[in-house]
């Protein structure tokens, strides 16, 4: 994802930088989706962040009326390196309903490769079994490995898996409304419309109910 929007930026800085001395009074709006998405938010966060290496470089006032919005975002941003609060007041990411790549990550799938392990130890039927791993989520994992005879072992993966997360103000469609949601709120699980979730057709119809 990086490499892409390195490459979209080189691309790009020329007709940003006409642009921007045509229309002084325009703002810079960029958007995306699915891996379109987490490269808005990269290209974002690199503008704003200013750095000397950049092929371009926009006045602090350009930078402060800035603005990303990001439609089914992969998780694209370290865990551990929070970003300030002035870039993520200028991201907006959209989450539809269990959209799998807004939850797909080294750290989810092996997270969730543990779960599926966790619940597999435990004194279940196949139908029981099939019914947990239908919504299965992290909080589940939790629930499952605190009921197994090996829970060391289990958990101690989890403290190595580094993780990314999706950055700046996250509104997550889900039970019919929009919510404002955090980060860890979004987690890979199992469900038969995950995919069906991403479509850009399915955002189209769930932002439409809000314009």
């Amino acid at each position: 994802m990086l490499v892409a929007t390195k490459q979209l930026l080189r691309v790009a800085a020329p007709h940003l930088d006409r642009v921007r001395h045509q229309q002084p009074d325009y703002r810079l709006v960029v958007t995306g989706h699915s891996l379109g998405a987490a490269c808005a938010l990269l290209l974002t966060i690199m503008l704003l962040e200013d750095s000397v290496s950049l092929p371009i470089h926009f006045s602090a006032d350009e930078r402060e009326r800035m603005r990303c919005f990001a439609f089914a975002p992969p998780p694209c941003i370290a865990s551990e390196e929070p970003l300030p609060a002035f870039i993520t007041d200028r991201l907006f990411c959209f989450v539809n309903e269990s959209d799998v790549v807004c939850a797909l990550s080294y750290g989810s799938v092996k997270k969730m490769m543990l779960a599926v392990e966790a619940v597999d130890q435990l004194d279940l039927t196949l139908a029981d079994r099939l019914r947990v791993a239908k919504g299965l989520d992290f909080h589940t994992l939790l629930d499952a490995v605190d009921r197994c005879d090996d829970r060391e072992r289990l958990e101690a993966p989890l403290q190595k898996v580094g993780d990314l997360r999706i950055p700046g103000h996250i509104y997550w469609f889900v039970r019919g409304a929009w919510r404002k949601a955090a980060a860890d709120d979004i987690h890979l699980s199992l469900q038969q419309q995950n995919v069906f979730c991403h479509f850009p057709g399915e955002y189209l119809r769930v932002v439409g109910l809000v314009v």
